[in-house]
């Protein structure tokens, strides 16, 4: 079930990020038609016979995956608009050396799913989980994102971000302040 719900979110992210990138011009063209396309140009490389073993499917096991994986695409259409969005970012590395409160340093290494600008100008990290439920969601990993953000943008004082669990269908929003 780990290599399954690990290959559910590979497929789905890369899908997105697939959309977005392809979109960055036109992000009117970003609907839940082009990114079930896309899903379906990407899913024979994407989940190959070999990962299919790997997650023990067998034929109608995969046409069960893929008929999922369009639901969750279909979902997240329904949790946000895409078309209106203004994508700073896909898939963006981190990589930032920081400093703790003891003056002791340590890397930062992370990768931000998305970022955004919203309509007033604010920066907004979006983080896609395909994880089943939003339960025991935690906004740490947003909080460290941000630290992340903060020093890449220093004039930026303030963060937006967003935990979207597509499977759940829910939407984990936090706040962050520079200092």
């Amino acid at each position: 079930a780990k290599k399954m719900a690990t290959y559910r979110g590979t497929v789905f992210h890369e899908v997105l990020e697939t959309m977005f990138l392809r979109t960055l011009e036109t992000p009117q063209d970003r609907t839940v038609e082009l990114a079930l396309e896309i899903m379906r140009e990407l899913f024979p490389t994407l989940v190959s016979e070999e990962i299919a073993q790997e997650m023990e499917l067998d034929e109608i096991g995969v046409q069960t995956f893929a008929r999922d994986l369009a639901k969750y695409i279909r979902t997240y259409f329904t949790m946000e608009n895409p078309k209106e969005i203004t994508t700073e970012g896909i898939e963006i590395k981190i990589d930032h050396e920081m400093v703790d409160s003891k003056m002791d340093t340590f890397l930062l290494r992370g990768i931000l799913d998305r970022l955004d600008r919203d309509p007033n100008g604010d920066l907004v990290i979006v983080d896609y989980k395909t994880g089943k439920s939003a339960k025991y969601a935690s906004v740490d990993q947003l909080e460290i994102l941000s630290l992340a953000v903060f020093k890449h943008f220093p004039q930026v004082k303030s963060v937006k971000g967003g935990l979207a669990f597509v499977v759940a269908n829910d939407f984990v929003n936090a706040a962050f302040d520079a200092g």
